[in-house]
């Protein structure tokens, strides 16, 4: 197992509320690397990921390999199960696939386990009864654990109540306690009004479990309070007892006259004492803007929540950060029952293109994070989208109070692009990353075949961060004029200076235990300088002045 004291210090901007934050770090053991029995070439295995105590599944909607491991010339789709035994392993346990395995399906796009229920949805698969054949509108799978067998069995099948064309039913899900919400994202038409159509509006479906059946059966179907043509209400879906965010993420506004095209927005319900869900609240940011996505990720624990805009463009003064992605965090009032936007987050790393917010999950104060174009340095000197995934740990009042992030390079330097923090998901001190792209073996030497990996980390609460003992590097005179002088405990092997807005504006490599940087150069401002040793990052604000 690896250790990693990842970034020891780190300043987070909120971009909002304009104010800095300062950061300490976690600590992550990488407990464990997992392929599927039966990789191949063009496999996206870890585009999908979710565990929950000791059990864990993975899905890869480009699977080409049917139950028995024999390759076929076309992809279906297969979500793979995996079980922690007492000495912390996570070992396979079962593989599944769609019935039949039809081309093309997607199937694994999403996944859910929990308990004895595993959950698979196949967005463009068509397996229904009727005598009518739709093109991808859509199925979920249940599968029920059998005690006797130790096998997970097919337990259920579920379709829209309205089967329609590209709808796109099991966009994604979410199942508690008994209820399972599913997302139909494309759908145009209405299931409480069938006669009322708007294109690709969309639908969201509550099912419960009945307790003698044992089978999930719709109780109630929602569409937004102010439908419109391909809003996409149902993109994402995630809930938390009675409270539900529902994120519609290509809707359009019309905001001071100006058109605000695939902006987006989400919805809060909230379920009454008869086990109804009713709309409550509408969200759409101040800042939203044409091509956002707000609400393609939504996750919500207790009376926090977190929303995602992953193509959102970070402007400032030297520019803009193409789809750098933003995450906005929020904390329910139980006075007003109601969201109030608390934070904006984004990644420190440079340049655009991170699509920060891909996917997210919050489980009690932890928030984990993809991003999974995240730019690094790599060996040879030029950023690679090599991926990321943050862990951020929330106050009670919703505000980010320690963050941590680890990448493809941290696991293997030569990882150059492995798509690493596409999917993620938190059960307790573990966090699971996918990587769909990944082209080394579980011995890190490189494959050339893309065939895909998910990466266990456990986070270690015992390691001490540097910040409670002597720190690693000083700075001298702050602020500072012509020269800015670094200590160092040892010789650090680079350092990068960066303005607000994340440019990089002096870099060096290789330096001493102590150095003097020259910055006449820089103009007046706010500064922040990343000082890089072999195993970790040290970050320090400075002033300089004229």
């Amino acid at each position: 197992m690896k250790t990693y004291l990842m970034k020891t210090l780190y300043f987070f901007v909120a971009l909002l509320l304009g104010n800095l934050t300062q950061l300490q770090s976690q600590s992550f053991i990488l407990q464990q690397k997992l392929i599927q029995p039966d990789p191949f070439a063009g496999d996206n295995y870890g585009n999908s990921i979710d565990v929950t105590g000791d059990l864990m599944i993975i899905g890869d909607p480009s699977d080409y390999n049917d139950l028995a491991g024999s390759f076929t010339t076309f992809t279906s789709g297969a979500a793979y199960i995996y079980r922690r035994d007492t000495d912390g392993i996570w070992n396979f346990e079962q593989k599944l696939v769609f019935p039949n395995r039809p081309r093309q399906v997607d199937y694994g796009y999403e996944v859910e386990i929990d308990g004895d229920y595993a959950f698979v949805s196949a967005i463009f698969g068509d397996f229904s009864t009727s005598e009518e054949q739709l093109l991808d509108p859509g199925n979920l799978f249940i599968y029920k654990f059998n005690d006797q067998t130790t096998t997970w069995d097919l337990w259920q099948s579920l379709e829209a109540p309205v089967r329609e064309t590209r709808a796109y039913y099991g966009m994604d899900f979410s199942y508690q306690n008994g209820t399972l919400i599913v997302g139909e994202s494309w759908q145009t038409r209405d299931p409480n009004n069938p006669g009322a159509a708007v294109n690709a509006a969309g639908v969201v479906h509550v099912y419960n479990l009945n307790s003698g059946s044992g089978k999930f059966e719709l109780v109630q179907s929602l569409v937004a309070p102010d439908r419109s043509p391909q809003a996409a209400f149902g993109y994402s879906v995630d809930f938390d007892g009675d409270k539900l965010i529902i994120g519609a993420a290509r809707e359009r506004h019309e905001i001071n006259g100006q058109a605000i095209n695939l902006g987006g927005s989400s919805y809060y319900y909230q379920k009454d004492a008869s086990g109804i869900f009713n709309f409550v609240q509408k969200i759409v940011p101040d800042n939203v803007a044409s091509g956002d996505f707000y609400g393609l990720t939504t996750t919500i624990s207790a009376d926090l929540m977190a929303v995602s805009a992953p193509f959102k463009n970070i402007t400032n003064s030297s520019g803009t950060w193409f789809k750098q992605g933003l995450v906005y965090l929020y904390k329910y009032d139980t006075v007003t029952n109601s969201w109030s936007e608390i934070e904006q987050i984004t990644t420190t790393s440079l340049g655009g293109n991170m699509w920060y917010g891909h996917d997210m999950d919050l489980e009690g104060n932890r928030l984990v994070v993809s991003s999974y174009q995240d730019r690094f340095m790599g060996p040879s000197g030029f950023l690679t989208p090599a991926g990321a995934f943050w862990l951020h740990e929330l106050s009670t009042d919703g505000t980010v109070v320690n963050s941590s992030q680890v990448s493809a390079l941290d696991q293997n330097p030569s990882s150059f692009v492995s798509e690493f923090g596409y999917s993620c998901a938190i059960s307790g001190n573990i966090v699971v990353v996918g990587a769909p792209d990944n082209e080394y073996d579980l011995n890190d030497d490189f494959t050339n075949e893309e065939s895909g990996a998910a990466f266990v980390y456990k986070l270690d609460q015992t390691a001490g961060s540097r910040e409670s003992v002597t720190p690693a590097i000083s700075i001298y005179p702050n602020p500072a004029k012509s020269t800015l002088n670094v200590n160092a405990e040892t010789d650090f092997f680079s350092y990068s200076i960066q303005d607000l807005t994340g440019k990089e504006v002096l870099q060096g490599k290789n330096h001493r235990s102590m150095e003097a940087i020259p910055l006449d150069d820089l103009a007046s401002g706010l500064y922040f300088i990343n000082v890089e040793f072999l195993d970790y990052k040290e970050v320090i604000k400075f002033i300089k002045i004229q």
